[in-house]
């Protein structure tokens, strides 16, 4: 036989993804060889699914990170994925899109974007009160303070409110009103009043 010194492994073993060839040893005097033949290992298929997470607004930046995975063969866990990352981060209210990327040498992988959610904190706006004598002139009342602001955050951020009335020549009591809206807080409103004593 010519080919009585060539042997050709006939056991393939592979794990990961790829192609895993016939062995073949020997040699024959007449011929050459071509390696025909092997084990093709194909990648799975799983989904990346970004994580999601709902916050109230703390004044300071916030974030959500990490994935779930469904397809994972064989027992294995997200933590196979080295190379998968996924997360944002925000401050404001607002809804920020956790992107998931990567890839993988075992699997083809498809995406599916999380979020971040950042809803608004509650605060607490009193306008400002005044006790005066009566002077026969124009006296006023104006401003507010705050409760429940967060973070580092003063009255100043509060830009969109603003009070009105709490002005007065004459004996009495003159509301003054605060109004308006913030971005990142849910308000609610305290009256205030100029009062004039005799």
């Amino acid at each position: 036989n010519a080919l009585s010194g060539v042997t050709i492994g006939k056991t393939i073993s592979g794990k990961n993804a790829g192609f895993y060839g016939v062995s073949v040893s020997g040699s024959a005097q007449n011929y050459d060889f071509n390696l025909v033949g092997g084990l093709t290992i194909k990648k799975a298929n799983a989904t990346v699914t970004a994580t999601s997470k709902t916050l109230t607004y703390n004044g300071f930046n916030q974030s959500v990170s990490g994935f779930t995975v469904k397809g994972l063969v064989g027992g294995e866990k997200a933590s196979v994925l080295s190379d998968v990352s996924a997360g944002v981060s925000g401050k404001d209210v607002g809804r920020y899109v956790a992107v998931a990327s990567g890839t993988d040498d075992n699997y083809n992988l498809s995406f599916v974007n999380g979020t971040l959610t950042i809803t608004q904190a509650s605060a607490k706006v009193i306008a400002n009160s005044k006790t005066v004598s009566y002077t026969g002139a124009l006296q006023t009342v104006s401003g507010f303070t705050v409760q429940g602001l967060v973070g580092n955050d003063t009255a100043s951020v509060l830009t969109g409110v603003s009070t009105t009335g709490g002005s007065g020549i004459n004996v009495g009591k003159y509301s003054l009103i605060a109004s308006g809206s913030d971005k990142n807080y849910k308000l609610t409103f305290v009256k205030g009043a100029l009062t004039i004593q005799r």
